[in-house]
């Protein structure tokens, strides 16, 4: 009789009827990295013709709205934003220092003070956002202050802004 059972056991096992196996889990891991990319609506400032002793000039660039020019910024993690530049030259020997200018950022339209932050030469934090997606628009304001006894000219000089994940 044991035999007959084990024969019959054996058969099935074999068969397939009774389920044979081992069962075992596996740890599931994956990491994603900080992402941010960012296009900027503008690539210069135009400031108009100013007298000397002018403040808080805006500049009237084609690729800025209601003086305030923007970034779009697609960032699956909170960002900021820094700007530094250099001072505004004519090209001969005459300067603007870049303290005469002012700049903030923003991602809410109007909500830009320009004169809280004074450009320096080296990269300043302006805005820090908790804000994360695709598309969102950060947007910047300038000033700039023309010095009482500033020698007349065409000055220039250049900003670098900085957008990173924090």
């Amino acid at each position: 009789m044991k035999h007959k059972f084990l024969a019959i056991m054996l058969s099935l096992l074999m068969s397939g009827a009774i389920p044979v196996g081992l069962a075992d889990t596996v740890s599931v891991t994956a990491d994603v990295s900080k992402s941010i990319s960012y296009t900027y609506q503008y690539s210069s400032l135009t400031f108009p013709s100013s007298s000397p002793g002018s403040s808080d000039v805006l500049p009237n660039s084609p690729d800025c709205e209601s003086q305030l020019c923007n970034a779009t910024i697609d960032t699956n993690y909170n960002y900021t934003v820094s700007v530094s530049g250099t001072d505004l030259t004519d090209g001969s020997g005459h300067t603007i220092g870049i303290g005469n200018m002012t700049t903030c950022s923003h991602e809410t339209f109007g909500s830009c003070d320009a004169s809280s932050n004074t450009i320096t030469g080296t990269p300043t934090v302006i805005y820090t956002s908790t804000t994360t997606g695709t598309g969102i628009v950060n947007y910047q304001r300038y000033n700039l202050d023309i010095p009482a006894s500033q020698y007349y000219g065409s000055y220039s000089a250049t900003l670098t802004w900085t957008i990173v994940n924090q």
